[in-house]
C-alpha cells in the first residue's frame, strides 16, 4: 500500500505543478483556456517522459544487448573454418 500512497502523493503533485505553471502563465482558473494550459502541460510532461523512458531503454540496449547480460564489444574474424574474437 506505500507504494500506491507514493504513486497518489505524486500524481498530486504533478497536477500541482501543471496548475502552478500554467496559473504563472496568467490563466484564470475554471476557463477553457486554462484547461486547454494543462492539457498541453500534460502532454509535454508525457512526451518528456517517454523521450526519457526511450533513451533509458537505448542505454540499456546497448550496454546489454536484447540477452540482459552485459557483453562487451567483440571483433570477430572467419578463417575458413575457424572464428578468432577479441
Amino acid at each position: 500500500l506505500a507504494g500506491c500512497a507514493d504513486q497518489a502523493e505524486i500524481a498530486r503533485q504533478m497536477q500541482e505543478a501543471e496548475i502552478a505553471q500554467c496559473l504563472d502563465y496568467g490563466f484564470d482558473r475554471g476557463t477553457e483556456a486554462f484547461g486547454l494550459c494543462r492539457m498541453r502541460v500534460a502532454e509535454m510532461r508525457q512526451q518528456r517522459q517517454a523521450a526519457e523512458n526511450a533513451a533509458m531503454v537505448g542505454l540499456a540496449t546497448g550496454l546489454y544487448g536484447n540477452g540482459g547480460a552485459f557483453r562487451p564489444a567483440l571483433t570477430c574474424y572467419h578463417m575458413g573454418v575457424v572464428t578468432r574474437c577479441r
